[in-house]
């Protein structure tokens, strides 16, 4: 939070009294509310890592814009104090700015770390359908980090199980998840769950175990 708070910090202590003080104090207010709710995980699952590296980055980037738009800062009463302050502001534009960039490349070039993948991923139950249990599997780490959801799917009490696994797999297809069957084994199926930074592969398995429909989720992470 220390780091969220510095840009505004530095800003107050760097500018001089005046309207562009003012305005960007409440531009950086805005953009700490917005990553610290990204932070607390307040955001869409879907935007969550975009929203963080994104605010970060205009965190570092809007106090150097006031400082240009401010300048001379250094003059008049206080000015040794506000130049002291101007030139930490503009470090931590070099050093926030520019990491939270080579961070936002990473994850556009290799993608996110694995996450466990949220309920959200998949579409509506079908009518007359409904998730019975939701289990967040957590992740097993090692040279594969393997992130995994689990959910059963309960129907009217009178309902075959295969029936309802058969409205799930078209209710899934529908929706743009490319099910695929091996002979005498579940429905698997993948696609790209997330928006921008958060782009990744989220798949799908769904499988009847006894009276049981089961909806798998998993992302896998390599790196």
């Amino acid at each position: 939070m220390i780091l969220v708070l510095m840009p505004l910090a530095c800003w107050l202590f760097a500018a001089p009294p005046g309207r562009v003080r003012t305005t960007v104090a409440a531009v950086l207010m805005a953009l700490v509310l917005f990553t610290g709710a990204t932070a607390l995980g307040l955001l869409p699952f879907e935007l969550r890592l975009t929203s963080l590296v994104l605010g970060l980055f205009l965190l570092a980037a809007v106090p150097l814009v006031g400082l240009v738009l401010a300048w001379p800062v250094h003059t008049g009463k206080g000015g040794r104090r506000r130049a002291f302050a101007a030139t930490w502001t503009m470090a931590y534009t070099l050093l926030a700015g520019g990491g939270s960039a080579a961070y936002g490349l990473v994850l556009l070039v290799s993608g996110p770390p694995a996450r466990v993948p949220p309920a959200s991923a998949l579409p509506a139950m079908p009518a007359g359908l409904r998730v019975a249990t939701d289990r967040d599997g957590g992740c097993d780490r090692g040279s594969v980090v393997h992130c995994h959801r689990e959910l059963t799917v309960a129907g009217a009490p009178d309902q075959d199980t295969t029936r309802v696994l058969d409205r799930l797999r078209g209710q899934l297809t529908s929706s743009g998840w490319p099910l695929t069957h091996h002979e005498e084994g579940p429905w698997v199926g993948c696609r790209t769950h997330g928006l921008l930074l958060d782009a990744h592969q989220v798949c799908a398995t769904l499988t009847v175990t006894g009276s049981t429909a089961t909806i798998s989720l998993s992302a896998t992470d390599t790196r």
